[in-house]
This record gives structure tokens, sequence and C-alpha cells, in this order.
């Protein structure tokens, strides 16, 4: 079994109209967490591990995705498929930028990308077996009250200068969740998503959606050739909205319309 899930405290169908329909269209039911509650970044994490603490069956495949800057190419079985492919228990969406994350990481992730393009964690998407994102989402946050947090993140974190800060001060998931991979690599079956075979996320690639300057998708009968990675994804994740929505239209009527 697989499910798809999205985090957000807020149903705005305006905002949610590509993950909505593309769902709908491909016959997905799409499970909605966190509606009605606070939002801050950290609660991307805390409202998956609970959801997963709720699921009985350890091998069922979970597809978590942001909510208002997504949309599915392919439904869900294409989905396990290439997901079981890549023989990994969890595999995070990757990028071209290193952003939101310490400096400190970020040789090792050149390492274990090298010679990718996509190379860098994006947490906008991950996929993974139910047992193994448990365990690893309800580890990485028993060490949030801990002095883990304090002497590797919050200590070394630039956007606040320096000053110790508690957890619960608004922490971009992405830069926790990427430290603690470098931590415990050898605990998890863990990956990135290097050649997109299931999550595209253009970071860099801001200018390609203009026919003349693309120089890296053509839309094709599986809705998304890449060039880069000769790849066709199943999911569209364009970070970094309003600013970028052009890019995601784009996309999204070279496949639907």
């Amino acid at each position: 079994m697989i499910k798809a899930i999205t985090p957000t405290n807020i149903i705005d169908k305006d905002k949610m109209k590509y993950l909505l329909e593309s769902t709908e269209t491909h016959k997905i039911p799409l499970h909605i967490l966190g509606v009605g509650k606070e939002f801050k970044f950290l609660s991307k994490i805390f409202w998956l591990a609970e959801y997963l603490n709720t699921i009985e069956n350890d091998k069922t495949i979970i597809v978590y995705t942001d909510a208002y800057d997504v949309f599915y190419i392919k439904g869900l079985e294409d989905i396990k498929k290439s997901f079981v492919s890549l023989n990994k228990d969890i595999i995070f969406s990757s990028e071209r930028c290193y952003w939101h994350q310490l400096d400190k990481d970020k040789p090792l992730y050149d390492k274990l990308g090298k010679g990718k393009d996509y190379r860098y964690l994006n947490t906008g998407g991950v996929i993974g077996y139910v047992g193994a994102l448990r365990n690893f989402f309800n580890d990485l946050i028993k060490l949030l009250d801990t002095n883990w947090f304090d002497l590797y993140i919050a200590n070394e974190d630039s956007n606040f200068n320096g000053n110790r800060v508690k957890w619960g001060d608004d922490y971009i998931d992405q830069m926790i969740i990427s430290h603690y991979i470098t931590r415990s690599l050898d605990k998890y079956n863990v990956g990135l998503d290097y050649d997109a075979d299931i999550f595209y996320t253009p970071v860099e690639d801001w200018d390609e959606w203009d026919n003349e300057k693309n120089t890296n998708f053509t839309f094709s009968e599986d809705g998304l050739q890449l060039h880069r990675t000769e790849s066709s994804p199943c999911i569209v994740h364009v970070p970094a909205l309003p600013g970028r929505l052009p890019m995601l239209e784009h996309l999204y009527r070279g496949i639907y319309e």
C-alpha cells in the first residue's frame, strides 16, 4: 500500500490548486495533516511523526510533500515502482542549491552526491516505508530536547547570530533534518533522489520554464523528460512561491493542458 500525505493548517483551494487537481486526476486519495493547528516549519516533522505512529503496517509506503507548490505527474503505483527500484527505505528529494542548511554539512553532501547535479537535500518531498520513517522522525524528535540540538544546531545557525535559542523558535525543518542525516547515515537506509526519479525540484532551474531558455526538460508522453538526469519524475515541487509561480504554472500547463 502507498499513501499520499501533505501538511497544511489551512485548506486554501486556490493555493493548493495544483496539488488537489493533479491528485484528483490520478485518483490519488490525499491525506491532509495539521488542519486548524498552529504552523511552524517544524510542524511538518511533528505532524508526520504523529501520523506515522497511527499506522500499523511498517511496509506501507508514505509519500509526503508540501501543499502549495507541488503537483503530481504520475499515479501512486508508478511512484511506488520508482521508489522500490532505488533500494532505499527513505528517499528525500534533492535540488541543485545548498540552502537552509549548516555550512559545515555541505562537504559531506558534495561527497555523497559527487557528479550529480541534484545533490542537496530538499525536505519538500520525502518517500519511505512507514517503519523506517517512524524510527527516523521519532529518533530525531527525541534529540530536539537534548544537548544535540543546542550544540550542533542552535549555536551554529547564522540566522540567529550565534544566540542560544530553543527549537520552538521558527527553525527550518530542512536544516535540522539535513544535519541529522549527516550524523546518522549508518543508522538508516536513507538516500537522496539524485536523478529525480520521483521528485523534480527545480531550484536554480528557475529560468528554464521559458522556451527560449529551456535546456533541461521537454514535455513527453510520460509527462516530463529531464535532460540532466535522463529521467521522468513523478512529482514536481517548485519552491519559493509566489516568485517562482510562473515556472510552476508553465510545467503544469505543459503536462495537463
